[in-house]
Parts: structure tokens; C-alpha cells; sequence
């Protein structure tokens, strides 16, 4: 195994590669959370469009009732029935993980503490509008 030692002028260099690269993505990232945090669905559809070459409407955004029970005829009850073991086993694995929110005082007396709380819903990106 070859160990590098990496001090001054070699670790100022290898951490600051591609730096104006990584700043020039940041801002254009930012500007699209910005956008959407701002614009909602209808800056979703924009960049869409322009990122994914996909035309949607705001309807398409979300998938309806009647697409998720139709999704149902198309599997087996077998099938079913282990997506939802497996959605258990999942959610009973991730519940050990979780964080539990807590709360002290320092020593002048000021709370200190971190909640920690569920998401409700959530959203997900999928490129190119193929799913």
C-alpha cells in the first residue's frame, strides 16, 4: 500500500480542484431551489421541460387515485402482499434508526435541544417523465 502525505501546497491544491467548476453548479442548483421554493409546480414544470425535454401538466405532477388502484389489476395479490412485508420490514428497520428528539440546559440555564419529526409526504424527482 503507498501512503501520500498531503501537506501545504499539495493539499491546498488537490482541495481546491475543480473549485470554480463545483461553484458554478452550486449556483445554478441554487437558483432552481430557489425557483421552485417560489414558483412550486409550475417552476417543476419548467424545468422539466427544459432539463428532461418533457411537456407536463400540472395534473401529471401527482399520480391520481384511479392510476394507482388500475396499477393494482396489473400484479398479482402474491406480488402484493410481499411489497407490503417488505414495506414493513422497511419501516421496522428505519424506526430503530430514527433519531428521538431531546432537550437539555447548559449551564446558564438556555435549551438547548434537536427535534427530530417524520416527514409527512414528499416529493420525488424522476428524470425524463418515463415512469
Amino acid at each position: 500500500m503507498k501512503i501520500i502525505k498531503l501537506t501545504g501546497k499539495r493539499f491546498a491544491k488537490l482541495c481546491s480542484r475543480n473549485l470554480t467548476k463545483n461553484r458554478r453548479i452550486v449556483s445554478s442548483v441554487e437558483k432552481i431551489i430557489n425557483d421552485v421554493r417560489q414558483n412550486g409546480d409550475d417552476a417543476i414544470l419548467k424545468y422539466t421541460r427544459k432539463f428532461d425535454r418533457v411537456k407536463l401538466t400540472a395534473k401529471e405532477l401527482k399520480v391520481s387515485e384511479h392510476e394507482t388502484n388500475g396499477a393494482y389489476q396489473d400484479i398479482s395479490p402474491n406480488f402484493v402482499t410481499s411489497l407490503r412485508v417488505i414495506i414493513d420490514n422497511i419501516s421496522k428497520f428505519y424506526k430503530k434508526q430514527f433519531k428521538k428528539s431531546w432537550k437539555i440546559r447548559d449551564a446558564d440555564g438556555v435549551l438547548l435541544g434537536e427535534k427530530c419529526q417524520p416527514l409527512d409526504t414528499v416529493g420525488v424527482y424522476v428524470p425524463s417523465g418515463t415512469v
